[in-house]
């Protein structure tokens, strides 16, 4: 039997195609248009060639679902589910929020539920500066520079707690003003896409102001993931004690908000225990994000017995990079020792990596 039940022949109007094309139906039901007449269709209609759609002033009467038509606009629409969606044909990447993706320091923070990562969005509480703050800023940093084209900013939702304007600095050098920052709304600020290592916003506050802060910061972007490889969740995590259920040990985990306080101690300690064997060579420590509880060095045990001491740990919360020849353990213990002043010692995250 021939191939084809058919070949009906087409002339195209357009010049560039004044060559004969042919339709052709296949023993299997498939619909083609091709200049060859002995090509066989792949898909249910194939085109080898350029489709035209008439503009339309208004969608088409009694849709069905998979319909598709392009408006007097040049917009293309799909209908689907009862209703007609625009037809996004831009091959630009999703924005994503990469405030999640950086360690974040501030100039100063009042109390330990004011910290500069309560600015991430979804978190109920703000960032609130001490009141004796002369230069106010806040600085994001990314292990792998990232591509970022936005930014959104919101003040606190109180009275007179705001900042009225403020200027971006970004790691490659260029600078960014912010003229007037709104007392309510959002601030959203779009600007030609760069890639960086991470910036920092000093912030002016409005005359009078008290008790500033944000309760907002999204810098938004295209996301490069990190380098490094993170080892799977622990199985058990310990702590000599905790604060409250407020700060609970598995806050130190990178993927939960908040800090782990223990209850009273100056040198508390915390141990990580997995099921299955896990290899490793860094360990990231950052300290409480408040500077009255200080853990300012701790000695870190693993499992096959041994430890590494660990000094200059930084008291704002930017974090300690601990690096070391590749380890396979079970479990890790950190010993932290505070600087003698301070209780309710504990830490804001601790994040284990094979590099």
């Amino acid at each position: 039997m021939h191939r084809f039940l058919f070949i009906f022949c087409l002339i195209f109007t357009e010049q560039v195609f004044s060559e004969k094309a042919v339709l052709q139906l296949s023993e299997k039901g498939r619909v083609g248009i091709n200049f060859d007449e002995h090509y066989e269709p792949e898909a249910n209609l194939d085109i080898n060639g350029f489709m035209k759609l008439t503009p339309m002033p208004s969608p088409p009467p009694l849709p069905r679902d998979g319909m598709v038509y392009l408006s007097t606009e040049g917009k293309l629409y799909l209908y689907f589910n009862k209703k007609w969606s625009q037809i996004n044909l831009s091959r630009e990447q999703p924005l994503h929020d990469l405030t999640f993706h950086a360690d974040i320091i501030a100039s100063s923070q009042r109390g330990g539920n004011s910290s500069p990562s309560r600015i991430l969005y979804g978190n109920s509480n703000d960032w609130v500066i001490e009141e004796n703050d002369p230069k106010t800023w806040i600085h994001l940093k990314w292990e792998v520079p990232q591509t970022i084209s936005k930014l959104i900013l919101r003040n606190r939702q109180i009275n007179n707690a705001e900042f009225s304007s403020g200027t971006i600095a970004f790691s490659d050098g260029s600078h960014l003003k912010l003229e007037s920052i709104p007392a309510k709304d959002n601030l959203e600020v779009a600007f030609k896409s760069k890639t960086v290592s991470g910036l920092k916003i000093n912030l002016t506050p409005k005359v009078g102001s008290t008790q500033n802060g944000l309760s907002l910061l999204q810098v938004m972007g295209t996301l490069s993931r990190t380098k490094y490889k993170s080892l799977q969740t622990p199985d058990k995590i310990e702590a000599s004690s905790v604060h409250s259920s407020f700060y609970p040990q598995t806050n130190v985990l990178a993927m939960h908000q908040g800090d782990w306080a223990s209850r009273g101690e100056s040198n508390p300690w915390i141990r990580f225990d997995w099921n299955e064997a896990q290899t490793l060579n860094a360990i990231i420590i950052k300290d409480r994000a408040n500077l009255s509880d200080f853990v300012e060095k701790c000695q870190i045990t693993f499992s096959d017995g041994s430890y590494i001491e660990v000094k200059g740990i930084a008291n704002n919360g930017e974090k300690k990079v601990v690096k070391f020849p590749n380890k396979t353990i079970h479990w890790i213990k950190l010993d932290l020792k505070g600087n003698g002043k301070s209780i309710n010692n504990g830490l804001e995250l601790v994040d284990f990596e094979l590099r």
